[in-house]
């Protein structure tokens, strides 16, 4: 089953591969990289009232349910992407498309600015007047199991945290709904709606909870990569960390960059993802991370991939991009379940240009080796002049 996503924010048309298993999508800043896991994440955390709809004969009912899904498009678009519209078309709308092998489906998303608003028109009652059979039903189903668990890292992730946790989880609650609201001279935090339920995901933790699915890569995390235990502190209500080396005992903005960014991966494998059917998306993974950290995580999300979890991420790391491939080599992922992408930016908008699928060779690097390139021949030149200069003075 695939995602297709049109016109939509800065992107001209992506398609993104429900089958696949972990996902990277490159490019520069400012192309759509965000816009895209945003999208998709929206759209996964709705699927279920989505499809609910198709089993809805009473036209009243299923009004109102259609109703209840505008509002919650609405609302976690409108926090999400300021305009939805592409600029760089001139196309009326943009359009996000659900396909499969047994039917193609899908609404459309007609966008309104008119008081701030965004009215949200899911086309032809979402399957454009066609009929879903038992079969397709049965087909689309199987995509539910997917959907049952779905979590967002944002990129400003341990800083979020550390103010956050300090202010509690009623702020997380307020900001998505700050738009309802009529509170005079009360400033709310904005937050987004998969950055308001990243800490609320992180707000609800506690070791009555605690998980023991994925213990073999946390303890890979915490023994060879953080050198100490994220655990959560019940007398105080936070996530710390404790040194094995120093027995320190940490909160995490006590810790190095590297341990804050780390501690709430390992904090949602320990107390939130429930079982191997759920879908992890993360902006810029490598954040505050030196290489050889990089490379390491790298692996820690192939291991989470073969443990039945579907990885989403967004990087600009060519230390990253070259392990998956060394990964690929090694038999440690199948090429066939990775899904690289490569934005580049077009006179409609972003799109992927294909040049980067993953292949039993790995990935070819269009991302980097262009600005790797001109950085070694700018060394030459002044490598050359530095040398001619000299030779005058001698």
């Amino acid at each position: 089953m695939k995602i297709e996503l049109k016109n939509f924010g800065p992107i001209d048309h992506f398609e993104f591969d429900l089958d696949k298993d972990l996902h990277v999508i490159y490019g520069e800043n400012n192309i759509g990289k965000s816009s895209i896991i945003n999208a998709i994440y929206i759209l996964t955390s709705s699927w279920k009232n989505i499809m609910a709809l198709s089993n809805i004969e009473d036209e009243y009912l299923r009004e109102k349910s259609e109703s209840n899904i505008k509002d919650e498009l609405s609302q976690n678009f409108r926090i999400t992407v300021k305009e939805l519209s592409n600029k760089y078309s001139n196309e009326p709308y943009p359009i996000i498309k659900i396909i499969s092998e047994e039917v193609e489906s899908y609404f459309g998303v007609s966008i309104n600015f008119m008081e701030n608003k965004h009215d949200f028109d899911i086309e032809n009652h979402l399957y454009g007047g066609m009929k879903i059979t038992k079969d397709a039903k049965s087909e689309l189903s199987k995509v539910n199991q997917i959907f049952d668990f779905i979590y967002f890292f944002p990129a400003s992730r341990s800083g979020m945290y550390r103010v956050m946790s300090s202010m509690g989880e009623i702020l997380a609650k307020f900001s998505q709904y700050r738009n309802q609201l009529n509170i005079n001279n009360l400033s709310i935090p904005s937050l987004t709606f998969p950055e308001s339920e990243y800490f609320l995901n992180l707000s609800s933790i506690n070791n009555n909870n605690r998980k023991s699915e994925y213990s073999r890569v946390v303890t890979k995390i915490e023994q060879e990569l953080i050198g100490g235990e994220i655990y959560f502190d019940d007398s105080v209500k936070k996530l710390k960390y404790k040194s094995f080396d120093t027995g320190l005992d940490l909160e995490l903005h006590e810790t190095s960059s590297m341990i804050a960014e780390i501690a709430p991966i390992v904090a949602h494998l320990k107390y939130i993802l429930p079982n191997s059917k759920s879908i992890l998306f993360i902006e810029e993974p490598e954040a505050h991370l030196h290489p050889k950290i990089q490379v390491e995580m790298m692996r820690i999300y192939a291991d989470l991939v073969n443990a039945g979890v579907k990885v989403v991420m967004t990087t600009h790391s060519d230390f990253m991009m070259n392990e998956l491939t060394n990964l690929i080599l090694e038999r440690k992922l199948k090429p066939e379940k990775v899904a690289s992408y490569h934005l580049v930016m077009g006179k409609n908008g972003s799109y992927d240009a294909g040049d980067m699928k993953a292949t039993d060779e790995g990935i070819e690097d269009y991302n980097f080796t262009e600005t790797i390139r001109k950085q070694y021949e700018r060394r030459i030149e002044l490598l050359e002049k530095l040398n001619e200069e000299n030779a005058v003075v001698e």
